[in-house]
């Protein structure tokens, strides 16, 4: 009995493996564990990696660890959890590069950064030095007041700094209306967007009229908490459907949305009907849509 006890402790024991003086000693806690290739290749089923100097844990159901590459791969119902910079990630397979110090998840991937974002995404490349995510896939990014950021052509996302990187961003705010906004950069920290080419598509009632199509299109917009600046601006509510041109249309060569005012601003306008310019004026003003009366 005592044997049979001792060869069942066994399989539960902690193993240790070090790679070289560059590398993280890592401890595998599974009840199959086998090792080859005169200790460099190391399998493992159902279990949990742990590295203690980088306070990593890795759930999975395959481990396959290279010593001589310094990597570890894990597959299937993959959980890391890294407590050292509050990185939670769900994977079906990722590499953890021991040398790099890089996490690359190759599949779909969910991860919450310090319970502040949530990130979906896939191929996503994840490097511990610098802190810092980056996926060429199309990635969504929802933050603790469930604005919601989607990246068309991926992303760079440098977690401290909370600053976003991306060649396209689609923002959708409380309101349902969409921003677009090419080659931009998002500082969440501050709430700070900066960018070129915008589009704006409005809710269809945002303006008070189901039936209308309000949009807004800039060469470069600046937008934080208290005012938006959008510059070389197109806007209109009309409907264009079945039409070849809209109605009317402002050509402004600046539009500033002053949110504590709750005011629209305009500066050196063109007001258009069907394509023709009939007035300008070089400032003018209204309430925005969130005030009732004025």
């Amino acid at each position: 009995m005592k044997i049979k006890y001792l060869l069942s402790y066994f399989f539960f024991l902690l193993v240790l493996i070090t790679s070289n003086s560059k590398a993280d000693r890592i401890f595998f806690d599974s009840k199959n564990i086998k090792i080859e290739n005169d200790g460099n290749m190391i399998f493992a089923t159902k279990g949990i990696a742990k590295i203690p100097s980088n306070n990593l844990l890795i759930e999975g159901d395959k481990f396959i660890y290279n010593k001589e590459l310094s990597e570890l791969i894990v597959i299937d119902d993959v959980k890391y959890f890294d407590n050292e910079n509050k990185i939670f990630i769900k994977s079906d397979k990722i590499i953890y590069n021991e040398i790099d110090n890089t996490i690359f998840s190759k599949s779909r991937t969910y991860i919450v950064s310090d319970d502040n974002y949530k990130i979906n995404s896939s191929d996503v490349l994840y490097n511990r030095n610098i802190n810092k995510i980056s996926s060429n896939e199309v990635t969504t990014v929802t933050d603790i007041n469930k604005n919601k950021f989607l990246f068309n052509k991926g992303l760079n996302f440098e977690l401290s700094n909370e600053i976003i990187s991306s060649k396209e961003i689609v923002v959708t705010d409380k309101n349902l209306n969409n921003y677009f906004f090419e080659n931009s950069k998002i500082n969440l920290k501050i709430n700070e967007i900066i960018g070129k080419e915008v589009f704006v598509d409005f809710n269809d009632a945002f303006f008070g009229n189901k039936n209308n199509d309000p949009v807004l299109k800039g060469k470069s917009v600046t937008s934080n908490n208290e005012k938006t600046k959008i510059y070389k601006t197109v806007f209109s509510t009309c409907n264009i459907e079945n039409k070849n041109c809209r109605g009317w249309e402002l050509n402004s060569d600046e539009f500033k949305h002053d949110k504590v005012k709750k005011i629209f601003e305009y500066k050196n306008t063109w007001l258009k009907i069907f394509d023709y310019k009939v007035f300008f004026t070089p400032y003018f003003n209204h309430p925005d849509p969130s005030v009732k009366r004025k």
